[in-house]
């Protein structure tokens, strides 16, 4: 039986908030004059190594807005990291309010183990490798709850792909 949640009728308000990009990171963090250069053909090396360092500085915390504001205000990654690892169990949360009773432990089971096959050398996405190599009907209703357009986990960020049972994940 799926539980059904109340909700307070016009006391939200719904806002669509995406990853910013690198562009955007750089107007939050201040380096505005930075996006001009990224429109020219060559670029010196002194703003090289410049848009080197906050590229890397963006690619460790990623674009998630509270996450760069954070940044922004604090520069402190400890303080990033937390927020970071909060996201990602509010998604994991998400999951038993979207998704019927039934697929929200095979869902866990397969959001867990994406870092650890994220990490290794092939980035292939393998279910076989996470015991749920099950029938192929749940494993696409798994990978179908994990990239509907309101996760934005099909995204820039995450491209998941069924090609027979392996599920290609890759970065943008």
């Amino acid at each position: 039986i799926d539980v059904l949640v109340s909700f307070p009728v016009g006391r939200v308000q719904y806002m669509a908030l995406r990853p910013c990009s690198f562009r955007e990171f750089l107007g939050a963090v201040g380096e505005e004059p930075l996006l001009s250069v990224l429109d020219k053909p060559e670029i010196t090396l002194a703003f090289h190594d410049r848009l080197m360092l906050l590229f890397n500085i963006y690619t460790l915390i990623g674009g998630m807005p509270e996450v760069v504001q954070t940044y922004v205000e604090t520069k402190d990654f400890n303080q990033v990291r937390q927020i970071q690892k909060n996201l990602l169990n509010y998604y994991q949360q998400d999951f038993s309010k979207h998704a019927k009773t039934s697929l929200v432990p095979r869902l866990n089971l397969v959001w867990n183990s994406i870092p650890m096959q994220l990490a290794k050398k092939n980035k292939k996405y393998i279910y076989a490798q996470n015991n749920c190599g099950h029938l192929i009907k749940i494993i696409i209703g798994c990978q179908q709850c994990l990239t509907t357009k309101d996760t934005y986990l099909n995204g820039r960020n995450y491209r998941l792909q069924i090609q027979s049972c392996i599920v290609l994940c890759r970065y943008w």
